[in-house]
């Protein structure tokens, strides 16, 4: 019925076409193609089903926003998507109609075969006078907005409303911060039942949109132990929030800096874990997730630990996909070697237990002395505990940590080609993480296979944001 509605009466200048919640069915309409000048495009909150037509390209020539969320769409979202040329942002994330409605009951579905929650693409804008939008008001029974109410299934990044996340945090109660950064103030929250999350609001600027994109991008893309478990994100108004899976046990930097409390000291078994928690993360982000990353931000303070010490890098507001062009190969190896530059400084902050700033016993600087010593090191272990937390010395590890002082030496070399990559850290790592049992099945793929072929780009900038 949409189809023919499109085809027949709407072959003029259409620059928009809003139809939420109109309780449509069907497939997606194909005689849409008819309004070759329409940019903006929102069917949320229908009954449409069947895939997304392979030819979504020619049949949206000029789309720069097309909105499919809260409908039934299954399948893969078809590589054409990449070739809308103007296309701006494409959301396709899932709500539950009937959750919240004690009568409805929540409707389960099958998560393996849920299509993709969302998909964001940046490209080139046309210069447009203000769209002219064409809608329809909804008959009277379905002019009762449907439930938005979200809940949490792994692999599934939900649209959650500023009010929910404002009750659930009392108004942003000062009392409820747990953190702050460069990007915003994260707060504790509690669902009315009693599932905490960790709420990020972004700061105010002209940047916050692309950083929340980048995380949903990233985060909502990608599963994987050592990567902290995005579970929904708000964009309303001129509100950027980011929801995460709480973290019980706060940030690396917090236990870092907490060098008074004897209570807050990290024993050596938990650094080993720490250590190679972030490696095998970052290895998995630059070598073997299908869509590859440079975080680009990595510190103490993005080191997010749960209950059980494992640690979830987090920030991936900056992060670099390697899916699309990079100028040179080499200037894509520079910006790995940055991730592993920086991991090297979290390592010397785990050992010396003093962040970068106060490693005063690196008498002429990080850079100029950790290289100078580093051939020293390598062949002694003499000098090395004027260097090391007082707390881990004489306790049986010396062995251990003279090779992980090794290892940050290398990583933080001043000459990128001269810092191992991830991949090699770890392997590098393997007697220690047999040692302490912290082998997982990923770690022989990751080391069996280092290389996969880099995804198919275009000459613009593409994400995918999959469940898996």
């Amino acid at each position: 019925m949409l189809g023919s509605l499109v085809g027949t009466q709407l072959r003029i200048e259409v620059y928009g076409i809003q139809l939420v919640n109109m309780g449509l069915k069907g497939e997606f309409p194909r005689g849409i193609e008819e309004c070759r000048e329409l940019e903006n495009l929102d069917l949320s909150g229908n009954e449409l089903s069947g895939s997304i037509p392979h030819d979504i390209n020619e049949i949206l020539p000029s789309i720069t926003m097309l909105n499919l969320s809260d409908n039934d769409f299954s399948g893969e979202i078809p590589s054409s998507i990449g070739n809308c040329a103007y296309l701006q942002a494409f959301f396709m994330y899932y709500f539950n109609h009937g959750f919240g409605s004690k009568k409805r009951g929540l409707k389960k579905r099958n998560h393996e075969s849920m299509p993709t929650t969302m998909t964001a693409v940046k490209a080139r804008r046309k210069n447009r006078t203000e769209p002219y939008y064409v809608s329809q008001f909804p008959a009277e029974e379905h002019q009762q907005e449907r439930s938005k109410e979200f809940f949490i299934v792994e692999g599934i990044v939900a649209n959650i409303s500023f009010a929910r996340l404002s009750e659930a945090t009392n108004n942003f109660s000062a009392n409820n911060v747990i953190g702050s950064g460069k990007m915003g103030t994260v707060y504790k929250a509690m669902l009315l039942d009693g599932t905490i999350l960790a709420v990020k609001r972004l700061q105010a600027s002209q940047h916050y949109e692309n950083q929340l994109i980048s995380e949903v991008m990233t985060l909502g893309r990608l599963r994987h132990n050592n990567l902290v478990p995005l579970m929904g994100f708000c964009l309303e108004m001129q509100e950027a929030v980011l929801v995460y899976k709480y973290m019980s046990n706060g940030s690396l930097h917090d236990w870092l800096s907490a060098v008074e409390d004897k209570g807050k000291t990290l024993e050596w078994s938990l650094r080993v874990k720490i250590v190679v928690g972030i490696a095998r993360g970052l290895a998995w982000l630059h070598h073997r997730s299908d869509f590859r990353i440079v975080h680009l931000d990595i510190s103490s303070k993005c080191i997010l630990l749960d209950q059980k010490f494992e640690p979830k890098i987090s920030n991936f507001g900056r992060t670099i996909s390697r899916s699309f062009a990079i100028d040179s190969e080499s200037g894509e190896m520079e910006m790995i070697k940055k991730d592993v530059y920086s991991f090297g400084i979290v390592l010397l902050e785990l050992l010396t237990g003093k962040k970068q700033s106060q490693m005063t016993n690196f008498p002429n600087g990080l850079d100029g002395t950790l290289v100078q010593r580093n051939n020293h090191i390598s062949s002694t272990s003499c000098g090395m505990y004027d260097v090391i937390d007082k707390s881990l010395v004489a306790k049986g590890y010396d062995g251990e940590i003279f090779q992980f002082l090794k290892i940050a030496c290398n990583c933080v070399q001043p000459c990128p080609d001269q810092r191992p990559t991830m991949l090699e850290v770890c392997e590098t790592l393997r007697a220690i993480r047999e040692r302490y049992g912290l082998t997982v099945k990923d770690d022989y793929e990751l080391l069996r296979q280092p290389e996969i072929a880099a995804a198919i780009t275009t000459e613009h900038e593409i994400i995918e944001v999959k469940s898996q």
